[in-house]
C-alpha cells in the first residue's frame, strides 16, 4: 500500500474516533436543508475547542485526499460535524477555519454531483457562501485560500456552460482571471515575508497551483468561444504561453508534465498535430525518468508510477489520439498495449480506459470492427467513470452498428 493512501486511512481513523467522542460528550446537531448557524449560547471547554481543531486538521486532509474513493464515504458525516461547530461559540479562528472547510466540502460535492440541475444549485449556493465569507473575513489569515477556492469553483461552474454568449464568457473568466492575480499578489507578499523553509514551500506550492489555474482559464475560455472564433485560436495561444512559462518556471515540479501535456491538447484544439505529438512525448518521457533513477529503490520507483499514473496515462491516450487523428492507427494500438504493460493491475483507471476507447478506435478502421465495437460497449456499459462512458456512447453514435452485434 503506498504512502499516500496510508496516510488517508490513518486520517481517516483518526476522524472516526474523534466523531465518537463528539457523539458521546456533545452530541450533533444534524443539518436539514439550510440549518441556523447562529451559535448557541454555550461555553465551550478547552478540550473541547483542542477537539475541533484536531477535527478541523482532518476535515482539510479530506478534501486534499478528495480523488482518494475512502475519503468520499466520509462527505455527509463530516459536513454535520462541521456544521456542529459553527452553532457553537467557539474562537473566532476556529469558526472562520470551519466556515472555510465547509465551503471546501460543499464546492467538492458539487464538483461531484452528475445531476446538471443540483450540480448548478449547489454551486451556486456554494459561490455565495464563498463570496459572503470573504466579504466578512478580510482579516482571516488563510483568506487567499478562500479566495482561491472561490476561483476554482467558478472556473468549474463555467466549464459547464451550454452555449454561452461572448458577453457571459468574457465577464465569467475576467473574474476569475482578476481573483487568480489577487491571490498570486497575497500569496508572493506571504512568501517574501517569511524566512521558515516549511512555510516558503507551502506558500510557493500555493503560487505554482494559481499560476497553473491561470493557465487553464486561457484554455477554457478558448474552448468555450467556439470553432472558427478568433478568440478560441487566441486564448488558446495565450494558454500555450503560459504552460510554457509555467513549465520553464517549474520544471523541477512533476506538475511541468502535466503542463507538456496540456500544451499538446492546446496544439491538438489548433489542428497543430505535430506539435502536440510532441508535447505528448515529453509528458510520456514521465515513466522512464522515473524507473531510470537508480537513487531509488525499484519499490521508491514503483510507487512514484502509481501517484504519478494519472499523468502518464493520459499523455499515452492523447498519443494514441493524436496517432488516430493521423490515421496511423496501428501506431495508436502499439501505444496502448505499451501502457497496458505498464499499469497490467490499473485497467480500470479513467485515463487507461480513454486509452482502450483510442485503441477500439484504432481496431474498428484497421479491419475487426465487431471486437471494437465490444470493446466499446464494454466501457460505456460498465465503466465506474462517467466521462469514459459518454464517449463510448459517443464513439458508438459515430460509428454505424454492424448487423449482429450487441
Amino acid at each position: 500500500m503506498n504512502r499516500r493512501v496510508i496516510g488517508v486511512v490513518v486520517v481517516l481513523v483518526v476522524a472516526i474516533a474523534i466523531l465518537i467522542m463528539a457523539v458521546v460528550y456533545h452530541g450533533y446537531n444534524v443539518a436539514i436543508d439550510r440549518p441556523d448557524l447562529t451559535p448557541v449560547k454555550q461555553v465551550l471547554p478547552v478540550d473541547a475547542e483542542k477537539e475541533q481543531e484536531a477535527f478541523l486538521v482532518f476535515a482539510d486532509a479530506l478534501t486534499e485526499e478528495s480523488s482518494n474513493p475512502e475519503g468520499l464515504n466520509f462527505l455527509d458525516i463530516t459536513e454535520e460535524k462541521l456544521l456542529d461547530i459553527l452553532r457553537t461559540t467557539a474562537s473566532k479562528s476556529i469558526q472562520q477555519h470551519a466556515t472555510l472547510a465547509l465551503a471546501k466540502l460543499r464546492k467538492l460535492g458539487a464538483m461531484c454531483e452528475r445531476d446538471p440541475d443540483k450540480r448548478k444549485q449547489l454551486m451556486n449556493e456554494t459561490i455565495e457562501m464563498l463570496d459572503k465569507f470573504i466579504r466578512e473575513n478580510s482579516d482571516y489569515s488563510k483568506i487567499s485560500d478562500a479566495r482561491f477556492e472561490l476561483v476554482e469553483l467558478l472556473q468549474g461552474k463555467a466549464s459547464f456552460l451550454h452555449n454561452p454568449t461572448d458577453e457571459q464568457i468574457e465577464s465569467t473568466y475576467r473574474r476569475i482571471d482578476d481573483g487568480l492575480y489577487i491571490i498570486i499578489k497575497d500569496y508572493q507578499r506571504m512568501f517574501d515575508a517569511t524566512q521558515d523553509a516549511d512555510k516558503r514551500e507551502e506558500i510557493g506550492n500555493k503560487i505554482m497551483r494559481a499560476y497553473y489555474t491561470l493557465g487553464l482559464n486561457y484554455y477554457y475560455r478558448g474552448l468555450l468561444s467556439g470553432k472558427g472564433s478568433e478568440n478560441r485560436e487566441k486564448y488558446l495561444k495565450e494558454a500555450i504561453n503560459s504552460f510554457n512559462a509555467f513549465a520553464l518556471n517549474y520544471s523541477e515540479k512533476v506538475l511541468s508534465y502535466e503542463a507538456a501535456d496540456f500544451i499538446g491538447l492546446f496544439y491538438y484544439e489548433l489542428g497543430n498535430y505535430k506539435n502536440a505529438k510532441l508535447y505528448f512525448k515529453v509528458t510520456a518521457v514521465l515513466y522512464k525518468s522515473i524507473m531510470d533513477d537508480d537513487q531509488k529503490t525499484l519499490d521508491e520507483r514503483n510507487e512514484i508510477v502509481y501517484e504519478c499514473r494519472d499523468i502518464i496515462q493520459k499523455a499515452y491516450a492523447h498519443l494514441a489520439m493524436v496517432a488516430n487523428g493521423n490515421n496511423e492507427h496501428l501506431e495508436a494500438i502499439r501505444i496502448i498495449d505499451d501502457l497496458t504493460k505498464m499499469f497490467p493491475g490499473n485497467q480500470s483507471d479513467e485515463w487507461m480506459e480513454m486509452g482502450l476507447l483510442e485503441k477500439s478506435r484504432s481496431i474498428f478502421y484497421t479491419g475487426d470492427k465487431e471486437q471494437a465495437l465490444a470493446m466499446m460497449y464494454r466501457l460505456k456499459d460498465n465503466s465506474l467513470n462517467s466521462s469514459v462512458r459518454e464517449k463510448a456512447a459517443n464513439l458508438l453514435r459515430e460509428f454505424k452498428k454492424p448487423e449482429g452485434v450487441k
